[in-house]
């Protein structure tokens, strides 16, 4: 990405940067494709998942508000509360507990942003059921993420 930007403007990289940050660092994208399994890099190389880590740097919040119109609040508050009860083995490791408290916020953000929706008269508890409201349930996630997303760069999916 560096030296893409740095060529665009006529400039050319030192080849030792291009050494050092591709032989002796690992990349951010190097780091995510070591993640991903098999099935994983096959469902992004057939497009049926996107947004996925590879994709972006780190520290970009990748929104996918495509949810909300699909599901419905009320069925992602109730997977994310399956998520959080299901959530470790009856051990409570510092990583479950973190992990239980992160799923509580989420839950607790959905339910706020079930709540905005409210104020501005529409009920987002169900899948969106024409364009027009697939639309507006997309808008209130987008909404929803602007109001609490803190500095980081934004990216729609």
């Amino acid at each position: 990405m560096a030296q893409q930007a740095a060529s665009t403007y006529g400039f050319e990289v030192n080849p030792k940067f291009d050494k050092i940050f591709n032989e002796y660092h690992k990349t951010h994208n190097q780091a995510v494709f070591d993640a991903y399994t098999d099935e994983m890099k096959v469902a992004r190389h057939t497009h049926i998942v996107t947004g996925l880590p590879d994709t972006y740097g780190r520290g970009r919040i990748v929104g996918d508000y495509r949810r909300v119109a699909l599901y419905g609040i009320d069925f992602l508050i109730q997977k994310k509360t399956e998520d959080k009860k299901n959530c470790g083995n009856g051990t409570m490791t510092e990583d479950i507990i973190r992990l239980r408290e992160e799923i509580a916020e989420q839950i607790k953000a959905l339910k706020g942003m079930k709540e905005m929706a409210k104020i501005y008269g529409y009920d987002i508890s169900g899948p969106a059921t024409n364009a027009k409201e697939a639309v507006q349930w997309l808008y209130f996630g987008y909404l929803a993420a602007i109001k609490t997303q803190n500095g980081a760069a934004k990216t729609e999916q």
